[in-house]
């Protein structure tokens, strides 16, 4: 059976304040949208969120983006655990950042540095510095919206990995990258015409997707190229995904460099409506494996402000075929580059619950990777006081964890949950 998934970005949920918002009734209509597309199509098998879900990273913003979210997951008859977001720049507190001294001296290290030396800095300023914590501070809202979805990310584990999604017989991979470690108001893009320089940046480590000739792999990061000041760095590492989904510049757009390359998708943004350059759109990604190719059908929405209503994009439906494999892309397993983090560290899982190394198999139904999705999702769902209470019968709960980044502490209780065989333990727990 074919994979579908939506790919949005650009929400901006309170750019017009608390009370008043013009895009209320364009993201409704997207929900019709979406509706009629399940119903001509069947259900969609999971939604991609590629930043600035907030305008100004407030908490009010994300209480109403939380709302608008499950609606979607409803009308597209998805599972409500499948749902995966990475942060944009409008996800940033920007008035906590204004006041941070701590903040703009990062932000400055970082941009000024000689692009030789960004991984080490990076290195230097996350993984090796006991206070590094406080540099994602300005994502606390976001954070709490993203931990359901076990999406949040912290100083060590900005970046996430999940492969709870399948097509056919192959694991779906999917790669959320952070690219906003170090944006601000004065965020710029390649520009030769107007001599600006990309400043934002990735840093090598959390680009480094394993690339496994049986998996599908689908990255998700905010800021596409143009904007990343260590893109050429980390564009072999990139690549290695059969698809990379951006957003950020408003516009829709879908190439491929080569022949069987990896494809690069562009969402417009959800809002809001700015005339004929930034005409509110999202994509329906289709995904089909035949053999040894991967087959995407690309379906752009636009909204069309005569019939107020979502469309077809006038660039109509655009095919791709993605080789699968083993020589898929440039780069090697092994890595000689100076990594930003130690190598201890690596992405987030955004299914705790899932086996270390697992291809994404099960040998009971209950241990289906859907099914451990699931679980995480309803217990990352609970009331703080519940998330406790079910650790400490649970006997997981460890005091000297407290301390940790919200996400990192319950994704550590879940992992004790899993290395302690105490699956169906929560499952009951959760039931009741």
């Amino acid at each position: 059976m074919p994979l579908r998934l939506l790919h949005l970005s650009d929400i901006h949920f309170g750019g017009y304040g608390p009370v008043w918002d013009e895009d209320d009734d364009q993201r409704d209509q997207l929900l019709e949208d979406a509706k009629r597309l399940v119903a001509n199509g069947g259900p969609i098998d999971g939604i991609l969120i590629g930043g600035d879900i907030a305008y100004s990273g407030q908490v009010h913003q994300y209480t109403r983006a939380q709302e608008w979210v499950a609606a979607l997951v409803e009308v597209c008859r998805c599972r409500p655990e499948a749902v995966w977001v990475v942060p944009g720049n409008h996800d940033i507190d920007r008035g906590r950042l204004a006041q941070s001294a701590i903040h703009r001296d990062f932000r400055h290290a970082v941009r000024s540095c000689d692009l030789a030396d960004l991984n080490a800095e990076l290195r230097t300023r996350l993984a090796n510095d006991p206070h590094c914590d406080v540099l994602v501070s300005t994502l606390e809202a976001y954070n709490e919206f993203a931990l359901p979805w076990g999406c949040p990310v912290s100083a060590h584990q900005f970046h996430w990995t999940d492969k709870s999604l399948r097509l056919g017989d192959r694991p779906v991979v999917l790669w959320g990258m952070n690219s906003v470690l170090v944006s601000d108001d004065t965020d710029a893009a390649e520009d030769p015409d107007q001599g600006a320089e990309a400043n934002l940046v990735l840093g090598t480590r959390q680009c480094q997707m394993p690339k496994k000739p049986t998996t599908v792999r689908i990255a998700l990061v905010h800021h596409p190229p143009k904007w990343l000041k260590d893109w050429h760095q980390v564009k072999p590492y990139v690549d290695r995904a059969h698809v990379v989904l951006f957003g950020h510049e408003h516009r829709y757009a879908a190439q491929q460099e080569s022949p069987q390359g990896t494809v690069y998708v562009h969402a417009g943004a959800v809002g809001p409506d700015q005339g004929p350059d930034w005409v509110p759109s999202y994509n329906l990604l289709t995904f089909d494996a035949t053999g040894e190719e991967l087959d995407l059908e690309v379906e752009p929405r636009r909204w069309n402000p005569n019939e107020t209503c979502f469309v077809l994009h006038e660039d109509g439906r655009e095919t791709f075929k993605v080789a699968l494999d083993e020589e898929t892309g440039t780069v090697s397993e092994r890595s000689d580059v100076d990594l930003p983090l130690a190598s201890e560290e690596g992405p987030a899982n955004a299914t705790p619950l899932s086996v270390a190394g697992s291809d994404g198999t099960a040998s009971a139904a209950s241990e289906t990777p859907e099914r451990r999705r699931e679980l995480v999702f309803r217990y990352l769902s609970a009331a703080p006081t519940r998330r406790d209470e079910i650790a400490r019968e649970l006997g997981v709960f460890e005091e000297s964890a407290v301390d940790l980044p919200e996400g990192e502490f319950y994704a550590g209780i879940l992992r004790r949950i899993r290395d302690r065989e105490l699956i169906d333990e929560l499952a009951k727990e959760l039931n009741e």
